[in-house]
């Protein structure tokens, strides 16, 4: 096959459309590979509720005002809708509650913030379970959302 044919019958727009499709497959690949992620939910269940009765919409700006923010860069989990991070200091350090937001349930852990120590953070060194008051908070949150 002459591939210098079909390149000249492609427009631009849709080389880019392929290149930018199997970059990101190939990227996603190379990334589950070398950081050995693999695809399944986080630990550290935090609830569940009923994904008929939820307004996520609701329960995402809920968590706004609680001053969780987006967190974008991290790993989404198979069945994410989206997950949020909330920052604060500790002991002079910068830690984060990280949450996820499932279709039927809510996990989250608590962990040293990317920004303080990359490595500790990448190395899950520092992971462990919500505190109480973040577990009553975002059950409080939960149930402020249900329709």
């Amino acid at each position: 096959m002459d591939y210098r044919k079909v390149l000249e019958g492609m427009t631009t727009q849709r080389m880019r459309m392929l290149i930018w499709y199997y970059g990101m497959r190939l990227g996603r690949w190379i990334g589950t590979l070398l950081l050995r992620r693999t695809q399944g939910r986080s630990a550290y269940p935090v609830c569940t509720f009923d994904r008929t009765k939820m307004n996520f919409s609701k329960l995402h700006r809920e968590l706004i005002e609680m001053g969780y923010q987006p967190n974008y860069a991290t790993f989404h989990d198979v069945g994410e809708i989206f997950n949020m991070r909330y920052l604060y200091y500790k002991d002079g350090v910068l830690r984060q509650e990280h949450i996820r937001v499932f279709n039927d349930e809510l996990r989250g852990h608590d962990e040293i913030a990317y920004e303080h120590d990359f490595w500790a953070h990448f190395h899950a060194e520092t992971l462990c379970e919500l505190g109480d008051e973040a577990i009553d908070a975002l059950n409080g949150a939960i149930d402020i959302c249900v329709i």
